[in-house]
């Protein structure tokens, strides 16, 4: 059996809401974390971007129809799901582990599909929680 996934670090959670811009003012406006635009990504949903040093809230509005517009989520809609981000080391390690875990995978998607120069994978933890695996980088 492949030893564990190589965790880089915690990068972000995601919270779904009804009340995007009202969530954002809180973490912004009485947490004192920090708005902020990143670079290459593409958004297909609302979403708020704010962040405590290196590691970023994701604040999304609900959006129901989101998974039957876009195959690339698979079972997934991160819309209605919260769910936390780790890089890992190395995605085909990853993904090995899990196969031979027979744990399944939601959602996948290669470079250049979702976030550019990304590999990442959704899973579910005993709990239920959904948690991003992803490499920087990937090609």
């Amino acid at each position: 059996m492949t030893v564990g996934i190589k965790i880089r670090a915690m990068r972000h959670v995601l919270i779904p809401t009804d009340h995007l811009e009202a969530t954002g003012r809180f973490y912004v406006d009485v947490l004192g974390l920090e708005r902020f635009r990143p670079r290459d990504t593409r958004e297909d949903f609302q979403l708020d971007w704010v962040r405590q040093g290196d590691v970023e809230l994701h604040i999304v509005k609900r959006d129901p129809e989101l998974g039957s517009r876009f195959d690339r989520f698979g079972k997934f809609n991160p819309t209605l799901q919260p769910h936390i981000g780790f890089e890992i080391e190395n995605y085909r390690v990853a993904k090995e582990a899990i196969q031979e875990r027979a744990i399944e995978v939601l959602s996948e998607s290669g470079p250049r599909v979702g976030v550019i120069g990304r590999a990442q994978m959704m899973v579910r933890d005993p709990s239920g929680l959904v948690v991003e695996l992803y490499e920087e980088g990937y090609s």
